[in-house]
């Protein structure tokens, strides 16, 4: 125990308090946004889809079951956009 403090103390990260800080900040981020991208990825990949004929000129035209999945896309892209 009294070994790992030696050696932390050593490397004098007290010494960088506000870089380690911003160091560890963007990690903590990085690994959130990480996090989302794999729960979008499930989400997206079993995703299904729709086509119908517009009435007014029998064209087909694609669409989501479920609008929540553009909307959590969204809110996903909106809360890392910084």
């Amino acid at each position: 125990m009294f070994y790992v403090l030696c050696f932390k103390l050593s490397l004098n990260l007290h010494n960088f308090e506000d870089e380690v800080h911003n160091i560890v900040d963007k990690a903590i981020k990085e690994m959130a946004m990480e996090r989302m991208l794999k729960e979008l990825e499930i989400v997206w990949s079993s995703m299904e889809f729709q086509q119908e004929v517009s009435i007014r000129n029998s064209v087909e035209v694609g669409g989501m079951f479920d609008n929540s999945y553009f909307d959590n896309s969204f809110d996903f892209v909106q809360q890392f956009k910084n």
